[in-house]
């Protein structure tokens, strides 16, 4: 269906729909997924309920907190492409959840509310790893544990990548990738 607003509306949307994910994001990461409420939302976001529900339309918080946890995976995906290396891999998703810890925080801990999501992202990165299955399970399933952790604690401190490597290499041992 053709957008009949006038022009630029639909691409005014676009940078509002990116400040309601963000606000989730940072709401989720605060409070959890069942803090989540609508008034608390639009008012971070800067935006109306009207526009909030024009943008997600029926699907309302559930469609904004799944957008978030799309976007997550989409912009982690993005970044990963071009990492050449365990090392390599791990050095971007750490620099990645240092800019974006509401959002990490967030998507860890979504597996109750999205399974579907939270499994399909999970499959990918396993995918991602070259590993047979058993093996790329353990090792993002440790990873993403190990990244939740320190998460919780406050911050990914300047040893994490060490302790990631350590913990993942022997994954790798005897794999060509």
């Amino acid at each position: 269906m053709k957008d009949s607003r006038p022009l630029g509306m639909a691409d005014c949307d676009v940078f509002v729909r990116e400040r309601i994910i963000e606000a989730v994001a940072t709401e989720v990461a605060e409070g959890g997924r069942d803090g989540l409420k609508l008034a608390t939302l639009v008012l971070r976001a800067k935006v109306s309920k009207t526009r909030f529900y024009r943008i997600f339309e029926s699907d309302g918080i559930r469609g904004a907190f799944r957008a978030m946890l799309e976007s997550f995976t989409r912009e982690v995906e993005e970044r990963l492409a071009h990492a050449e290396s365990l090392e390599r891999t791990l050095e971007v998703l750490i620099f990645w959840t240092r800019e974006h810890r509401a959002k990490a925080i967030a998507f860890l801990n979504c597996g109750y509310y999205e399974p579907d999501i939270f499994v399909a992202a999970f499959d990918r990165f396993a995918a991602f790893t070259g590993l047979p299955s058993p093996r790329a399970d353990g090792v993002v399933g440790g990873i993403a544990w190990a990244f939740r952790r320190h998460l919780e604690r406050g911050a990914l401190g300047d040893d994490f990548l060490a302790e990631l490597l350590a913990f993942a290499a022997p994954y790798f041992e005897g794999v060509e990738c």
